[in-house]
């Protein structure tokens, strides 16, 4: 169905930039061709010309910041309908911006003026439990996945937070509680639906003619085509799975760099049952911490770290909420009253290495950093610190992904993110853009060279990824240049042909 009509709106400012969106589709070169565009009854066509579907679907994107004003919003209801669309940029629209949009957390997934194809109509999953596997479309949520894997127990690395789409995080790698244990999203991808620049529906796999395809998607990002169904091993989870948050009040920099350097130092013998991650917020008195464990019930008290967590340090504990728990309902969710849609500025890299504490210099200088006020534009900030370590590190030993060995052996996944007020306009984003990276300058120094395929990153977030030229590199322009040689697929962190 195509959706358009007559609108009216009360945001002047959103009003015009709508108009705009539709003078630019009206006087592009494919507009008078749109009929040549044919997707099953299921699939929509969304323009400018309706205000309520426009607006409501360009809304999806989780940050505000990422929300442009596209010209054209495709979503299609199956992997044909994807093909459609691929022939139809390929026929009359090759010069347009193309966006792929799953979870819609990529600051490329609606942009100006663009064409984006989004799949959050291809959102079916489906357990196989003689096989241990999960079918899921490419438009899911992490949702989607844990609620058909929860009756069955089963689990695999699925991210942290439930309205993450499941294209761009496993493409990317794809980190979770349970990535120590299972490894990374890429490391459990079997098989992958897959539509190609020519429009060509294939399917991957280890065993077949597009093996070489598949080891570029894991880990490769959104570089080889979109893919419309992911075919994931899963895992009987144990039934005991301890869960948490613990927050040390620290004041001064001194108590809290103690407690900054335990957890650092508790990441050498934590077992692969356990997860765990570290916040430094801007301008509090605190440190927060996550804290996970799926293992054997009677064996708790066998492991020295679960037990170190309610002696972190600081002046002293103000929560601690370590209990038994469900992983999907209560772990899954755990990061949703802490993550707000907004206007969000915000960086993601790979710091340390697995083998080596951080120093203390380093982490009180980025202690020192985060510890001052924010301006008043902002409304908050932090660098999170998540553990890498376990399967991470040694889940790829017959190299079926393109995630380096440099990455895999890094100690932390940062995320820093930054929100500024919407009263505050373009002051608040700069603000919060110097404030990122004011913070990434204090990690500089642990930053690692190995390059991370994630877009939820600002487009203008400056030296995101600086790609080493290895023998990875050098294998993934090699298959660019088989399977997208004029870089249909550029929305994304790419990957240049030879």
């Amino acid at each position: 169905k195509t959706v358009m009509g007559n609108c009216s709106s009360s945001d002047q400012n959103a009003s015009v930039k709508r108009n705009g969106a539709l003078e630019a589709l009206k006087a592009s070169k494919y507009y008078e061709n749109l009929g040549e565009l044919k997707i099953s009854s299921d699939g929509e066509i969304i323009t400018p010309e309706n205000k309520d579907s426009y607006m409501k679907a360009r809304e999806r994107a989780f940050n505000q910041d990422h929300r442009g004003y596209p010209n054209l919003i495709i979503r299609p209801a199956n992997a044909a309908d994807v093909s459609s669309c691929i022939n139809f940029v390929n026929k009359f629209a090759k010069d347009a911006i193309l966006c792929v949009a799953s979870g819609c957390h990529s600051s490329r997934c609606m942009l100006n003026g663009a064409i984006v194809i989004d799949l959050v109509n291809i959102s079916q999953v489906k357990v196989n439990q003689v096989s241990m596997t999960v079918e899921a479309g490419g438009g899911c949520y992490l949702k989607d996945v844990d609620a058909a894997l929860m009756p069955f127990n089963y689990g695999t690395t699925v991210g942290t937070y439930p309205e993450t789409g499941i294209g761009g995080l496993a493409t990317a790698g794809g980190f979770g509680w349970l990535g120590r244990k299972f490894g990374l999203t890429c490391d459990n991808i079997l098989e992958v639906e897959v539509v190609l620049a020519s429009g060509e529906i294939v399917v991957a796999n280890n065993d077949n003619e597009y093996a070489d395809l598949i080891w570029g998607i894991r880990g490769g990002g959104g570089n080889f085509g979109i893919i419309t169904k992911f075919v994931l091993q899963v895992y009987q989870l144990p039934q005991y799975c301890i869960g948490g948050t613990v927050v040390n009040l620290a004041p001064t920099i001194s108590s809290a760099l103690k407690v900054y350097m335990k957890f650092d130092q508790m990441v050498q013998t934590m077992p692969n049952d356990m997860s765990s991650a570290i916040v430094f917020p801007a301008g509090a008195p605190v440190v927060p911490q996550v804290w996970t464990y799926f293992g054997d019930k009677n064996a708790v008290k066998d492991v020295p770290v679960l037990k170190d967590t309610s002696s972190m340090g600081g002046w002293f504990t103000v929560e601690n909420k370590l209990r038994p728990m469900s992983y999907h309902k209560d772990l899954q969710t755990l990061t949703v009253p802490l993550t707000n849609k907004g206007n969000i500025y915000l960086s993601d890299f790979l710091v340390g290495s697995i083998d080596k504490t951080l120093s203390e210099q380093f982490l009180k200088d980025l202690l020192a950093y985060t510890r001052k006020s924010l301006p008043s534009t902002l409304l908050s900030g932090m660098v999170l610190f998540g553990t890498m370590g376990g399967q991470y590190q040694l889940a790829d030993k017959d190299n079926q992904t393109c995630v380096s060995t440099a990455a895999r052996n890094a100690r932390y996944f940062v995320l820093i993110d930054c929100y500024w007020k919407d009263s505050a306009g373009d002051k608040g984003r700069t603000d919060a853009k110097n404030w990122v990276n004011g913070a990434k300058a204090k990690l500089a120094a642990e930053k690692t060279t190995a390059p991370l395929r994630y877009t939820s990153g600002n487009l203008d977030d400056e030296g995101e990824v600086t790609s080493v030229i290895d023998d990875v590199e050098l294998r993934l322009k090699a298959l660019k240049a088989k399977y997208d040689q004029d870089v249909l697929f550029k929305q994304t962190i790419p990957i240049r042909p030879n």
